[in-house]
């Protein structure tokens, strides 16, 4: 049986590693390509609105629907521990920022798009998780979701909620 996670924890933690990450890859392509900043600029913010309105309808839009209709947590389910959730989500943070860094290096144009990406789809986390937080507080219940088996997985894994503690 899969652990359960808060999803409020695990929206907050990606959300913030991939707006730091998106936000530093785009200061360090600005630096890199300094003669130049409107051409890491322009796509930066191009990438950033349309991942984060890409994200905002897949995922953020299922997620609206799933957790008002979510079931209790399966019998018996374990709670992942809190350090194991932050560092799956971190660990997401720190693949991409590797990435970044690699892409500032060899490819600037390519690291203001995959700067612009993670901005924006950290944003669509934090702003989610604003939202669930909402939803946890106005109608009384902690709502919880399957934990990844990978950093990478998506996010339309299983939603439970239960009565807040």
């Amino acid at each position: 049986m899969r652990s359960l996670a808060p999803i409020v924890d695990e929206l907050r933690l990606t959300g913030a590693g991939a707006l730091v990450v998106g936000l530093a890859g785009l200061a360090a392509t600005i630096a890199r390509r300094a003669d130049e900043p409107a051409r890491v600029v322009i796509p930066f913010l191009v990438v950033a609105l349309a991942v984060g309105a890409a994200t905002t309808i897949v995922g953020a839009t299922w997620l609206r629907r799933a957790i008002p209709q979510a079931p209790p947590p399966p019998q018996g389910s374990p709670m992942e521990p809190a350090g194991r959730t932050r560092l799956r989500c971190i660990l997401a943070s720190v693949i991409v920022a590797v990435l970044m860094v690699v892409a500032v290096i060899l490819a600037p144009g390519l690291a203001a798009i995959l700067a612009g990406a993670a901005a924006g789809s950290g944003a669509t986390d934090l702003r989610t998780a604003l939202w669930v937080g909402r939803v946890q507080r106005d109608d009384g219940v902690e709502v919880l979701r399957a934990a990844a088996t990978s950093p990478f997985a998506g996010s339309r894994r299983p939603v439970y909620a239960r009565p807040a503690a």
